[in-house]
This record gives C-alpha cells, sequence and structure tokens, in this order.
C-alpha cells in the first residue's frame, strides 16, 4: 500500500505541476522568470510541510486514519486549484492583458500552490512514517522509498506532457486525478470511496462547459470565441467590437483591424529595396502580406512558428485576407523562424522580423548576434532586413536606453549599416550599405508608386523623419554605447535590460534588484559577493557545526536545481518552446533523480570518500557544461534531456548517502530547501547578470569549495 500511494504521490505532484506551470506561462505571458518563481513557492510550502509534517507524526495515535483523510481531501482540492487559478488571475489582473509584476508573481503563485504543496509535503512525511511505525521487521531503506515516489513523477509527466495536455483540458486532467485517488483510496481503505468516485462522473461530462466559463470568466469583458493550445503555448481568439484579436499567452500577436505598424514595417523597407523579388516575413500576420502584396513581388515566404495559430487566422479572418494565403506568390510554412533560416538555401532581398521585443528568453532568441548572423546569411547582396523594438514618443527612459542600445550594438556587429526610424516603434534597418533616409525621399518613392495607404500620409511621414527626432534617438541610443555589451544566445544581455525595463513599470521596489550601473560591475560585484558568502556559510556549517550531510544535501540540491534550470534555460534559447516540453524536462530531470537513488544504495556504501567524489564528479560535469555552452555544442534536442536528467543523478545519488532513517522529513526539507534557494537565485540573478555559461562555472567554482571544506573534516 505506501508503494502505492508513494507512486501516486510522484505521479500526480509532478502531473499537477505541469499543469500549473503552463497556466502561469499563460498568465505571465511566456516570462521564464515565473518557472523559477513557481518552483520556489512550491518547494518552499512542500518543505516547510515535510518538516512539520514529522514534528508532529510520532504525536498522532492513528497516522493511518489521518494520512486516509488527508489523501481523501486531495481529491477535491486539485480540481478546485485550478477554478483558484483562474480566480486569483481576476484579482490580481484588473483586466485580462495586464502586465503582473515581480511581487505580484511571488504572491500569486504562492496562494495558488499553498493547499495543494501542503497536502503533498505531509503526503511523503505521513506515507514513509506510517511504514516505520508498522512494526515491520525489516525497515526499507530511504533510497527504495525515494525511488517509488521518484518513479510516479516521471511517469506522470511524461504522461501529462506527451498524452493529457494534448487532449484534455486541464479541468478534465485534474478530475482523472482525483479519479485514481478515489480508486486508490476504495482499494486500500474503504469501498465507499466508490460513491465519491460516481459523484464525480458527471462532472466529466460538464468539464468542457466548466472549462469555457473559467476562461471566459478570466478574459472579461472580451467575448472569447475560442482557445486552442499548442506547442508555443495557449492560443486565444477574442471578439473586440469590430475587431478580431489572437492572444498568444496573454501576448497579442494579430487583430483582424490594421494598424500602424503593419504599414511601417512593410513599406518602409521596401521602399529602400532597389528590388524585391523574394520576401521572408517571420511573424506579423496577414495584414503584413496584404501590405506586401501592393508591391510586384515574386515570392512570399511567411514564416509562423505556431501553426494552430495559422489555422485560427485562416478561420477568422474575412474573405479579402484569407484569399492572400490561396496567392500563387505567398507561401506560407509552419517552422520556428530560427530553424528555417538555418537551413534555407534562397536568398532573400527582404527580410520582415515582425517579433515581440526581447522581453522573455523566448523573444530574445530572435536579437541575439547568432541571430543577426544567420538572417545575413541569407540576404541578396543589397538586401534589408528590418525589426522594431518598443518605442517613445519624447522621451526615453535609463531601461529603455540599455535594451535599444544593447540591440543596436549587437546588430552593428554583424551589419555594416543600421538606420533607426522613430515611429510607432523604433525600427532598425539593417543592410550593407547606408540609405541615408529622409522624408522627402520616403514621399517621393510611395508617389512614384503609386500605393493605397492609410497610415503612411505625407504629414505623418514629415512628423516621424523629422530631424529634432532622429536626432534625440540617435543620442538615446548612443548614450548607452560603452555600457552595454553585445547580446548572445547564451549571455541574454538584452533579457537583462527588457527585464530592468518590466520591472520599471511597478515601480523602484522591483527594480533595485537590479543595480542601475554598468552590467559588468554589476556582475562581478554580484558575483565575488555570492562566492565570498558561500565561502563563510559552508565554513561554519561544515567546518564549525560539524553538519557535513545537512549541508552536502542544501548544496548539491541547490546545485542541482540551478544546472537543471540553467538548462532549460538554453533549452529555450535554441527551441523555443518549453512551454511545451517542460513536463518531459522536469519529468527527465527526475528520472535522472530516480537512476541516481536507485544506484547508490545498491553498489556503494554510506562513506565520506564516496560523498567526495560524487561532488567532484557534479563539479566536473558543470565544467563539461561551460565548455559545451561556450561553443554552442548544444546540436540536439535529446542532449538537453541527456543533461538535465545527469543534473540530476547527483542530488539522486548524494540523498541516500546522507539522509539518516530516522530524520526524512528534516533532510527532505533541506533537500527542497537547496532547491529553492536554486530555483529563486537562477532565475532572478544567474541567468540575468551571468548568462548560461557563467551559471555553470559559478556551480562548479561552489562545489570545489565544497570539497576543499570536506577534506578538512575530521
Amino acid at each position: 500500500m505506501i508503494f502505492v500511494f508513494l507512486f501516486i504521490l510522484g505521479f500526480i505532484s509532478l502531473g499537477f505541476q505541469t499543469l500549473l506551470l503552463r497556466e502561469f506561462l499563460v498568465i505571465f505571458s511566456d516570462n521564464e522568470l515565473i518557472i523559477g518563481i513557481f518552483l520556489f513557492n512550491w518547494m518552499l510550502t512542500v518543505g516547510i510541510a515535510s518538516y512539520i509534517g514529522e514534528i508532529f507524526v510520532k504525536r498522532i495515535g492513528n497516522i493511518k486514519k489521518i494520512f486516509e483523510y488527508l489523501v481523501f481531501s486531495s481529491a477535491f482540492i486539485i480540481p478546485a486549484n485550478i477554478f483558484l487559478v483562474g480566480f486569483l488571475r481576476r484579482f490580481f489582473q484588473k483586466t485580462p492583458t495586464e502586465m503582473l509584476g515581480l511581487l505580484s508573481a511571488f504572491s500569486f503563485s504562492f496562494f495558488a500552490v499553498f493547499l495543494v504543496c501542503l497536502i503533498f509535503g505531509l503526503w511523503f512525511v505521513y506515507c514513509v512514517n506510517m511504514l516505520n511505525l508498522s512494526g515491520r521487521s525489516v525497515v526499507l531503506p530511504i533510497s527504495r522509498l525515494y525511488a517509488v515516489e521518484i518513479a510516479g513523477c516521471v511517469f506522470g509527466g511524461f504522461l501529462t506532457s506527451i498524452l493529457l495536455v494534448r487532449y484534455f483540458s486541464p479541468l478534465l486532467i485534474s478530475l482523472i486525478f482525483s479519479a485514481l485517488i478515489f480508486i486508490s483510496l476504495s482499494v486500500y481503505f474503504s469501498k465507499r470511496y466508490l460513491l465519491f468516485l460516481i459523484l464525480i462522473v458527471p462532472l466529466f461530462y460538464k468539464s468542457d462547459s466548466l472549462e469555457k466559463f473559467l476562461i471566459s470568466h478570466q478574459w472579461k469583458p472580451f467575448n472569447v470565441l475560442e482557445t486552442k493550445d499548442s506547442i508555443y503555448g495557449k492560443i486565444t481568439v477574442l471578439k473586440n467590437e469590430d475587431a478580431i484579436d489572437f492572444y498568444e499567452n496573454s501576448n497579442k500577436v494579430y487583430s483582424t483591424v490594421s494598424s500602424a505598424k503593419d504599414e511601417e514595417i512593410t513599406h518602409i523597407p521596401l521602399l529602400l529595396s532597389y528590388e524585391y523579388k523574394n520576401i521572408l516575413l517571420l511573424g506579423g500576420g496577414l495584414n503584413d502580406i496584404r501590405e506586401i502584396s501592393k508591391y510586384p513581388v515574386k515570392k512570399i515566404v511567411y514564416v509562423e512558428q505556431n501553426s494552430v495559430l495559422v489555422e485560427l487566422l485562416k478561420k477568422y479572418a474575412d474573405d479579402r485576407i484569407r484569399s492572400l494565403l490561396g496567392n500563387s506568390r505567398v507561401k506560407v510554412i509552419s517552422a520556428d523562424g530560427r530553424f528555417f533560416i538555418k537551413r534555407t538555401t534562397d536568398k532573400y532581398d527582404c527580410v520582415i522580423l515582425d517579433a515581440s521585443p526581447p522581453l522573455t528568453g523566448l523573444a530574445n532568441r530572435y536579437f541575439t548576434k547568432e541571430f543577426f548572423l544567420e538572417v545575413k546569411n541569407i540576404l541578396s547582396e543589397k538586401g534589408l532586413f528590418i525589426f522594431p523594438l518598443l518605442s517613445s514618443e519624447n522621451y526615453m527612459s535609463d531601461e529603455q536606453k540599455e535594451l535599444t542600445a544593447s540591440v543596436f550594438k549587437t546588430v552593428k556587429s554583424v551589419f555594416s549599416y543600421c538606420e533607426v526610424i522613430p515611429a510607432s516603434n523604433n525600427y532598425f534597418i539593417c543592410s550593407s550599405e547606408k540609405h541615408n533616409i529622409t522624408s522627402e525621399m520616403i514621399k517621393r518613392k510611395i508617389a512614384g508608386k503609386n500605393i493605397e495607404l492609410k497610415y503612411l500620409t505625407r504629414f505623418y511621414i514629415d512628423y516621424i523623419l523629422r530631424y529634432d527626432r532622429l536626432e534625440n534617438l540617435e543620442q538615446w541610443v548612443n548614450e548607452k554605447q560603452k555600457e552595454v555589451s553585445y547580446n548572445t544566445d547564451f549571455r541574454p544581455v538584452s533579457y537583462l535590460y527588457g527585464l530592468k525595463l518590466w520591472l520599471s513599470f511597478f515601480g523602484d521596489a522591483s527594480l533595485k534588484l537590479f543595480s542601475k550601473t554598468d552590467i559588468y560591475s554589476a556582475a562581478n560585484t554580484i558575483f565575488v559577493s555570492m562566492i565570498s558568502l558561500y565561502f563563510f556559510i559552508v565554513l561554519l556549517f561544515v567546518r564549525i557545526k560539524k553538519r557535513l550531510y545537512e549541508s552536502v544535501v542544501v548544496v548539491v540540491s541547490c546545485a542541482s536545481m540551478v544546472l537543471a534550470l540553467a538548462i532549460i534555460f538554453a533549452f529555450q534559447s535554441v527551441y523555443g518552446y518549453v512551454y511545451q516540453k517542460i513536463g518531459v524536462l522536469l519529468a527527465v530531470n527526475l528520472l535522472g533523480i530516480g537512476v541516481g537513488s536507485f544506484l547508490s544504495k545498491r553498489f556503494l556504501e554510506k562513506t565520506i570518500n564516496t560523498v567526495k567524489l560524487t561532488i567532484i564528479c557534479m563539479a566536473l560535469f558543470s565544467l563539461i557544461l561551460t565548455f559545451i555552452s561556450i561553443n554552442k555544442l548544444f546540436v540536439s534536442e535529446y542532449l538537453f534531456y541527456l543533461f538535465v536528467s545527469i543534473a540530476g543523478f547527483f542530488i539522486g545519488f548524494i540523498f541516500p548517502l546522507a539522509v539518516t532513517e530516522n530524520r526524512i522529513g528534516k533532510f527532505y526539507a533541506l533537500d527542497l530547501l537547496g532547491a529553492l534557494i536554486g530555483s529563486v537565485l537562477v532565475s532572478l540573478i544567474f541567468i540575468p547578470l551571468f548568462g548560461i555559461t557563467a551559471t555553470c562555472f559559478f556551480v562548479a567554482l561552489c562545489l570545489f569549495l565544497l570539497i576543499f571544506f570536506i577534506f578538512f573534516v575530521k
């Protein structure tokens, strides 16, 4: 019975964690920070519950009955939690598309996971202690119990990510988890729990209606026409007066009503082009295609990574716009933009990138030096490349200056010339030769083409290309040039500045987490300070307090979490669909933990030399990751799965060697303490400030310092 309930705990906990993480990525617009913040609150609550549970477990007279009621309550809390997230969203967001700050992210995620994590933390401790108090003559090793829970996690993570989320709604999946709990209770405790299973059957039939109600409640006052999941996120189609708007994870990606941006991002580069036979459009939508079609182009290749979005665009656009996709000149390709560019052999006269600003790791992929080099390789000799960045009318904050300057500095390192036009967005026009863009030039070319335009009027063109506006923008960009660095895939500097800009929307309290000084000075200062602080903490607990195994569990758990999240961030940077793969990545990480736990007791004894050897191997693995990230050797998706499982292997191997049989709750809480420290550090500090490469090196340095102290323990 104990093994069954430990397996079910693992299965449901990671499956439900995957569901909630996907919902939070939707609410927080794909911001990868939420992954670390969410895991921090999840492990904090589970750790506190397990620690408290161990304190009171010996004082409980009938632990089996308490455990029964605990598991029973979880069957109601899990589906109720889906509704809780929906109602909390409306509480924190006054409007459905309102951005939420760092403090809101911590508060939101904490309240959303508190009850369910409290149950999961008590579940594990009571389950293990129920076995220890059962009077068995042979006490099972912790590694075996740990491995059973991990096996459930792996199975639950894979099944939820690969199968359940594809065919069922979050509410229906949570009801499946509840049904599994009732079946288990009826088998091992009482048949009366089958009655509750029968009672929830009608909810299975009504789950779609309940899910639609929940979605419509979250998106009030808008009229929700349809929602659909994809590997990149959840697509929501809204009716907003005369417009139909399309949102991907709360980011507006397209509207059937045209805007000034549609004309600016297409006509400005095409009016400057010497020829426009082949045009590549990355992102954007049908309005961009409509504007490009006003020119005698030979071929328009529209690359949209989200095939579900293209499908919904075809469904809800009017006949005039929809007919563009049937035009023989237009070729629609559903593929990742970077993946397509790396593999195409065609040359393009104009590449238009219509993407969101680099406020997240996902968006940052399209503003790195590596991406700009890839675009340059597919441009014709006199080809143009254009992309937008956030603009402001007559003022630019320090955060926006840093973001703009970092992108400008990066793109200038690749293209000979880059001119920036201040319109509804700041448009970066990159090519091999300078164009000296003026309002007279643009107006003359429009008159010569005889093109019908709604927003690019002669007055608007005079305004956006006014001398003082161009001069101010150039001054703002150059002001921060010496302070910023190049933006790369594994050192996402623009993501850091985008993060600072995002935090600036919510006041100085959040912004103080990041220094306003030069980013290198801030990173170096924090790096040295954290190493020094770590040195004294480890010295205190290992050398003075003689808390060797407790310190090892916390440090190795923290290092394991930092490496795992760094690999997940790298996966997002390279492939861009962590929304779809987050459950698989977490399951693979837990698979590594389970394998480590199984092997540690099977082949090795609990000795200090075994602990030393394990930590040394983990430090060397961190150095290998450092080398791979420097040389960009992540050549396959399967390498990420391998590395994230190895990152988990070490804590799985160490934990059974360190834990004492009668203090499982304490060491389980310490394991979670290390992991939650790692989750918040990697999200808020390591990745934004240091980048992926330096983060892996930092872990290696900390592990070698731990080895240094262990060698001095008598």
